[in-house]
């Protein structure tokens, strides 16, 4: 666990947000499945779920645990890239609305499911999916 992920362990088959080291555009998180921990839980291999241009399935990382932020089962999720956001307010539903970083339109705020906005440890701004 994590100050990002208090309380909750990562396990094989868990949802997780991880930035690639190499091939990323800057400040993008992608969702990856746990497909391995190592025996002292602070080592994983994840796989990324979108399969390569050729079909192949997606490519499989090595990382620690301070690269990985776990994402709550619950919801289906749309798509497979986190990207820095600040939350503006919270609905009764469970729906935060945001103001994604970079985005063209001025003020533009966009709701999203609270599952899928995740601390973001390497920024002033949550992660979220768009």
């Amino acid at each position: 666990t994590s100050e990002y992920n208090p309380n909750t362990p990562i396990l094989v088959g868990s949802e997780v947000a991880y930035k690639p080291r190499r091939g990323s555009a800057d400040g993008e998180w992608i969702q990856c499945e746990v497909l391995k921990v190592v025996a002292d839980g602070t080592r994983f291999e994840v796989r990324d779920p979108e399969p390569d241009e050729l079909g192949n399935s997606g490519k499989v990382y090595k990382c620690n645990w301070k690269e990985l932020l776990l994402i709550p089962p619950g919801f289906p999720t749309e798509t497979t890239t986190f990207y820095p956001a600040i939350v503006i307010g919270t609905k009764r539903d469970g729906t935060c609305r945001l103001r994604f970083d970079g985005e063209e339109e001025v003020d533009k705020e966009t709701e999203v499911t609270r599952r899928l906005v995740l601390p973001s440890p390497t920024a002033s701004a949550n992660l979220a999916r768009k």
